[in-house]
């Protein structure tokens, strides 16, 4: 079968900037192909390049006639007073069927288009897309998109709500709804980082589309596990070359860390699995598909577990929390809390606790009230009831995705040198060399760094900083993976306790030893990372009853004096600890035989 879309040496340059240089590749009907690279690698111009929005310098790229193209840019919705409404019956495919058939009008007006039998062809592409238009009836699509949107868990439907008005989820929603209702008579999907700015459930949802769209998909994202889960091919693009990798994302990274004999091996275990897998998936329901998922990751995990970097745990403070008006080793403690904008309750009576070294992933939909937690936490926003214990040995770090933490006149050395004492520069350059700036780049101004380039700098400072709680919001918004992979390094080797709403699966994955899941006004707490979180929701449905899963936490007296081995935990008679619910099976022998039982707290 002839492919649809193929690339012969094509190369593409802005000034003295070479995106592509003579990239090879073909796309076959059914391909579902990861785009990755660093920002600003050309991905983006590599999707306009086959939409025909920007030409090649050299080579030869040939699309299959009469290839039908649905897109999901990179940027939301226009910022427009049209009402959602309004936006629902536009499509950016039907207006260019429009426009064609515009132009397919002024040629069949000239009466010179008859002298040959050349009018036939034009004939038929204009009866082809007459067909487009009724076939996309602008209130059928309508309707498709709004059951798309309600799928995508968009909230309040208020059809009249003005387009500038939304969030940037409600903006991506809208964006991807009205590619789901058009994605029936689509060949091909263009989906450019599509789960910028949508919450875990959204994008659990924009994998079930994919996964029944029957044409091919093409899409760059940053988020591993989209990748894992939805594509069979990667397209890399490093130093200007596009280079294909077959298999998953975990196959790609494989492949990459030993070249030959890994690509090798990976080429002939996916060619025999291929044809088993695509049958499986298409038979598999939404759950059961999700399950298979579980598995897969449960098995991945030990191989994605961010490693610790030697030279930033030399330079991270390693803290030891003493003695606390909590007993130990709470550090915060939440009780009663209560908070509502409007009619809108983001919390109501939530309670938690948090321990020294907590690697906490905080979870829900966007608008939950993730945000506001934080700055409740740190201080920047007031409760409307309830109270919040923190110890008094804490030292608190907040990331918010502003990064107002950096002086955009300082250079990235002198960031550095202002929260680690006596930092030499050579240290300085080390460490920031770790997040991927290097050269020159040192010694650049805050002020001409990109979004994503603030961001690991911001997270570099808090690291490092004598700060023993950290506040992450969205730590990884707008980050590549390398980018990503360095956060996750740091945060492996950051000694203190954090707390991070995000909702990238693998970095909660590779760093959450705990989740907290904020909906409705509740929040509900698990033990492990997002993966182990997930795999009990999908087994154990519709159990989310009360605030937490840890309700059985309390104080024990140690009666007898034993070693915990799942811990490594020495106790001693007449001791007495404090246990979540979700620690007692690590202490089911000494419940048991009675080494421990549940007693008042200590006065």
């Amino acid at each position: 079968m002839a492919p649809i879309i193929s690339a012969r040496e094509i190369s593409k340059s802005f000034g003295g900037l070479h995106l592509l240089s003579n990239a090879i590749f073909e796309i076959n009907e059914g391909d579902r192909i990861g785009l990755v690279g660093r920002n600003g690698t050309g991905k983006s111009t590599l999707f306009n390049i086959i939409l025909g929005q920007e030409g090649i310098d050299m080579g030869d790229l040939a699309i299959k006639p009469g290839l039908r193209i649905g897109v999901l840019s990179q940027h939301q919705t226009r910022d427009s007073q049209r009402t959602i409404w309004d936006e629902l019956g536009t499509s950016d495919y039907l207006e260019k069927v429009h426009d064609d058939l515009e132009a397919l009008n002024e040629l069949l007006a000239d009466p010179k288009l008859y002298e040959d039998e050349s009018y036939k062809d034009v004939l038929a592409q204009y009866n082809e897309l007459q067909e487009e238009v009724a076939r996309f009836d602008s209130n059928a699509y309508r309707t498709r998109a709004i059951e798309a949107l309600k799928d995508l868990s968009f909230g309040e439907l208020n059809m009249q709500k003005h387009i500038a008005d939304l969030s940037g989820g409600e903006r991506r929603k809208v964006s991807l709804g009205k590619l789901m209702a058009l994605a029936e008579g689509l060949d091909v999907l263009l989906l450019d980082e599509p789960t910028n700015h949508l919450d875990i459930a959204s994008i659990e949802k924009l994998e079930e589309f994919i996964h029944e769209f029957n044409g091919t998909v093409i899409l760059t994202s940053h988020d591993r596990y989209l990748l894992d889960d939805t594509v069979d091919r990667i397209f890399e693009i490093v130093d200007s070359r596009l280079r294909v990798y077959e298999g998953d994302f975990t196959d790609y990274v494989e492949q990459k860390e030993a070249m030959d004999e890994l690509n090798r091996k990976a080429r002939e275990r996916y060619s025999s699995e291929r044809k088993k897998t695509t049958k499986m998936i298409a038979k598999m329901k939404a759950r059961n598909r999700f399950d298979a998922q579980i598995r897969s990751k449960l098995l991945r995990m030990r191989r994605i577990k961010a490693p610790t970097d030697p030279l930033l745990d030399k330079r991270v403070v390693n803290f030891k929390f003493g003695q606390t008006e909590f007993g130990g080793r709470i550090v915060a403690q939440a009780k009663g809390l209560k908070k509502a904008f409007a009619s809108q309750v983001l919390m109501d009576d939530v309670e938690f606790e948090v321990e020294a070294g907590d690697k906490i992933g905080l979870i829900g939909p966007n608008g939950c009230g993730k945000t506001t937690l934080l700055k409740i936490l740190h201080g920047a926003e007031n409760l409307d009831e309830g109270e919040i214990f923190m110890s008094r040995v804490l030292k608190i770090g907040y990331f918010d995705q502003g990064h107002l933490s950096l002086n955009p006149g300082s250079s990235l050395i002198e960031e550095m040198q202002e929260v680690v004492d006596n930092l030499h520069e050579s240290d300085a350059k080390s460490l920031l060399g770790r997040f991927g700036f290097r050269g020159s780049m040192v010694n650049n101004k805050v002020d001409i760094l990109s979004g994503g380039e603030r961001a690991r700098l911001a997270i570099l400072k808090l690291v490092v900083s004598p700060c023993n709680l950290l506040f992450l919001d969205e730590p990884t918004n707008h980050l590549d993976i390398p980018s990503r992979q360095a956060v996750e390094s740091a945060m492996s080797s950051y000694k203190g306790t954090v707390i991070m709403a995000s909702h990238d699966r693998y970095f909660l994955d590779a760093v959450a030893n705990r989740i907290f899941d904020l909906r409705g006004g509740m929040l509900t707490t698990y033990k492990g990372n997002y993966t182990e979180y997930r795999s009990l929701e999908l087994t154990h449905p519709g159990e989310r009853t009360s605030q937490t899963n840890e309700g059985g936490s309390g104080w024990y007296l140690v009666n007898k004096k034993f070693t915990n081995w799942a811990n490594a935990r020495k106790f001693q008679a007449g001791e007495i600890i404090r246990l979540r619910a979700d620690e007692l099976p690590d202490y089911k022998w000494e419940l048991d035989s009675k080494h421990i039982e549940k007693t008042k707290p200590p006065e």
